[in-house]
């Protein structure tokens, strides 16, 4: 449970603000004609996949959360990230 919720921190915290930032930075380029639309597009599945995992990670917590306070019958699950 820890690991995984490590890694939903780390994910929302550093990998998503910066996937988005590359991505709305690629539009504009693309909007001004500075990039081609190949890089708009290998921004956003980048994001997409940061997303994914993000939500990956969160599921993977809560799930191991459930499975501990089913075993041990307490809140085993801190605050979400």
């Amino acid at each position: 449970m820890l690991a995984a919720r490590t890694e939903a921190i780390a994910l929302g915290a550093d990998v998503l603000p910066g996937a988005q930032s590359a991505f709305d930075a690629s539009t504009r380029g693309f909007e001004r004609g500075k990039f081609s639309f190949l890089k708009v597009l290998d921004a956003q599945r980048t994001l997409q996949q940061a997303r994914t995992q993000y939500l990956r990670s969160l599921a993977e917590a809560h799930r191991a959360a459930v499975d501990l306070n089913r075993i041990l019958g307490v809140d085993a699950m801190p605050a979400t990230p």
